[in-house]
């Protein structure tokens, strides 16, 4: 194809704004890696109970023109429906012409997607993020949204997951289409190795803090016990307040070994990892976790549940994987890591840089689009 440089619109169901400054920044850095080669024009609707009519945000940043549309809140799902659909092709009629729509979690704006596809004749690929369609048992899914999924996954263009294992979920929604994969991307620029030395063994968990999902309590509990086989460290929190789990910690006598940190900007979550020993994530389920491949770039070793589609990008001396839920093991895996020789923190960096840098996810998407243009 002679076209290089293509005009990609992001349409979001998930991105940062003023409502949710974190909700989808995996997301945003993918337009941001995808802009390295082509237009990006990055779209997306919030309902903000706070404003009483629409208003509208937009800046450049990163070379992706993003367009917040910020919606006031209303009684019913098909009035908030209607509001949709019409800032939608308000916005759509006010956009240069583009070549290639890629919606950003399918539900709920994949249906609008679909209609473009119908009327404009663009083709639409799904990049999809939600850990809940490989573990519907664990995250209830309504059935409009299982509806929308089928519909939309079944006439888009081709369907792009961060592991296979979440496109295995999909199939079993029936949806036959297409599936291709790349994983989140990481500021290699931003995440890379420092050199540090600490006293005591510094641990390292960055996350929303839920605990059904991310088993904070888990890791507590371990903790726990590495304190009463005396062994030395010091655990910080990162992604929430204390409050949540201080009778946790006071019932667990961690208060002089544990720190909460609020949520932080990826500059801050770099430094920590960079100063830590190792990171430890607990979580019942996931997809594929962006700080699991940040703390590689950092050349920080990973402690991690095996869940989701973690295994697929985890090298066996980058770590240790532990069967979901097993403190015993945890606890094991977390001493093998204390009493093991240093990692080799440039072969990780070089890892997360070869897998997980903007250029080369860039790349990887201007063959997806390709593809999609040429074939269909």
């Amino acid at each position: 194809m002679k076209k290089k440089k293509l005009h990609i619109l992001f349409l979001n169901s998930w991105y940062p704004s003023e409502v949710f400054p974190y909700n989808g920044d995996f997301i945003q850095r993918h337009a941001i890696a995808v802009a390295l080669e082509h237009r990006v024009t990055s779209l997306h609707f919030v309902t903000d109970e706070s404003r009483s009519k629409k208003y509208i945000s937009e800046e450049t940043l990163n070379n992706v023109r993003t367009i917040i549309v910020y919606l006031p809140k209303t009684k019913s799902i098909f009035q908030k429906f209607l509001i949709f659909w019409n800032a939608y092709t308000s916005q759509l009629n006010n956009l240069p012409d583009f070549d290639l729509i890629q919606v950003n979690r399918i539900y709920p704006i994949g249906i609008f997607a679909l209609g473009t596809k119908l009327i404009k004749k663009k083709p639409v690929l799904l990049m999809e993020h939600f850990t809940g369609y490989a573990y519907p048992d664990l995250i209830p899914i309504s059935p409009i949204e299982k509806f929308t999924l089928k519909l939309v996954g079944n006439y888009a263009d081709g369907i792009i997951t961060v592991s296979e294992h979440l496109a295995k979920g999909i199939r079993k929604f029936g949806v036959q289409n297409k599936f291709f994969t790349i994983p989140n991307v990481v500021d290699t620029e931003l995440f890379k190795p420092e050199n540090h030395r600490n006293k005591v063994f510094k641990l390292l968990h960055v996350s929303s803090l839920n605990n059904a999902h991310k088993n904070i309590i888990g890791i507590l509990k371990v903790s726990q016990k590495l304190l009463s086989e005396k062994v030395e460290f010091h655990l910080t929190i990162v992604g929430g307040e204390e409050k949540a789990y201080l009778k946790n910690i006071v019932a667990l006598g961690l208060q002089q070994h544990t720190t909460f940190v609020p949520q932080v900007d990826q500059r801050i979550i770099a430094d920590f990892m960079q100063k830590s020993d190792l990171f430890v994530l607990f979580s019942h389920y996931e997809n594929l976790p962006c700080v699991i491949l940040e703390s590689f770039a950092c050349g920080l070793p990973v402690v991690s549940s095996d869940v989701g589609g973690i295994d697929e990008f985890f090298p066996s001396d980058f770590g240790t994987l532990v069967e979901v839920n097993n403190e015993h093991e945890l606890f094991l895996a977390i001493l093998a890591q204390m009493n093991k020789p240093p990692v080799d923190t440039q072969k990780m960096y070089i890892y997360a840089k070869n897998h997980f840098s903007k250029h080369v996810i860039a790349k990887k998407f201007t063959d997806i689009y390709m593809n999609a243009l040429t074939h269909g």
